[in-house]
């Protein structure tokens, strides 16, 4: 009998291991697809975020020119989810209509919609652009076309005059891609790998997992479209006046080029770097960047030295859960051999 009770306690307490094991190894893997909760959950935070940042800054008049999206406040929401690959938030400027929610069969790239073969014998190509890295910056073409026919790497295209884009078939987007034209269309199949961001007011990315849509995602998201309106303003304005552009371009051209690679997705810290680097080089030439950009940069340096704080406690944390987690461990093993005997 003292053996079947102390058989019987120890397979229970087995069972009762491999119980909380599994619950510990497999509950993170439930429900890990987004869903339309998610999506406008993400989409509030994203847009109370730009607001908050943008709209308690002291704006300026050119401030007002260069956050373009703060000027389209309110926005309605629309939601595209593709059962296939990938997930898209549409922002709709100066809106109040109902949020809507599609369901799409087909991969978040076919989005952008496809050129008709008699729209293509209509149009007229202003520019092409070819190699990897196409960048456009402030072109004006006058309304004509430009067709982009990169297709091993991604693209960077910032257009004043609205004029179309035409996307090549086979055409990649890797990392964070941003293209500012009011009409876009795809030539045939495009990859996505990231995020790309039409006209600053579509979000797509190729995948509908969870983790890319969080309440810290929308945070960082809206952040970095402000750090992209202040950074194109920066290039514009020493463009446009040639002082410290030769400079300014080149450390601006190596942003954008990490963004577009996504290395920027595993060296967060080299990101905040680089762009400070873009700041205190328009600082040292005198072009302005208005209070948005000042504050906000001040404050991620604030917070990124805490984060530091808190990351190097939660190591040693970490470290004390482990050595207690053994401990406890051995005094578990210790007590089994106790009751065998």
């Amino acid at each position: 009998m003292g053996f079947r009770k102390k058989h019987d306690t120890f397979s229970m307490s087995l069972f009762f291991l491999i119980l909380l094991l599994s619950v510990f190894l497999f509950s993170g893997y439930t429900n890990i697809y987004v869903d339309e909760d998610d999506m406008f959950e993400y989409a509030d935070i994203f847009l109370k975020q730009y607001k908050e940042i943008v709209g308690e800054s002291v704006l300026t008049s050119d401030d007002t020119e260069t956050y373009s999206f703060y000027q389209g406040y309110p926005y309605s929401v629309n939601i595209a989810i593709s059962n296939s690959r990938g997930t898209a938030v549409v922002f709709v400027p100066n809106s109040t209509d109902e949020n809507t929610v599609v369901e799409l069969t087909y991969p978040i790239e076919n989005y952008i919609p496809e050129i008709t073969d008699d729209e293509k014998e209509n149009m007229v190509i202003g520019l092409a652009g070819e190699g990897t890295n196409s960048t456009f910056n402030n072109i004006n073409l006058h309304g004509s076309w430009i067709y982009i026919e990169n297709s091993t790497d991604s693209v960077y295209c910032n257009i004043d005059d609205n004029s179309p884009i035409l996307l090549a078939d086979g055409i990649h987007f890797n990392g964070v891609s941003y293209i500012d034209a009011k009409t876009i269309w795809r030539e045939g199949n495009i990859t996505l790998n990231g995020k790309l961001v039409l006209d600053k007011t579509v979000i797509l990315k190729s995948s509908n997992l969870k983790t890319e849509w969080t309440n810290e995602k929308a945070v960082d998201d809206s952040i970095d479209l402000i750090y992209k309106e202040a950074i194109d303003d920066i290039y514009y304005k020493s463009k446009l006046t040639g002082i410290g552009y030769y400079e300014l371009e080149e450390l601006i051209t190596e942003y954008r080029e990490n963004e577009i690679s996504g290395f920027y997705k595993v060296h967060v810290n080299d990101k905040w770097e680089d762009r400070n680097k873009i700041f205190n080089k328009a600082d040292e030439y005198g072009i302005s960047q208005g209070s948005v950009a000042l504050e906000l940069s001040q404050s991620i340096n604030e917070k990124t030295q805490f984060e530091k704080f808190l990351a190097y406690m939660g190591d040693i944390m970490t470290i004390r859960s482990l050595i207690l987690s053994l401990v406890a461990f051995v005094i578990w093993v210790k007590g089994i051999k106790l009751l065998k005997s």
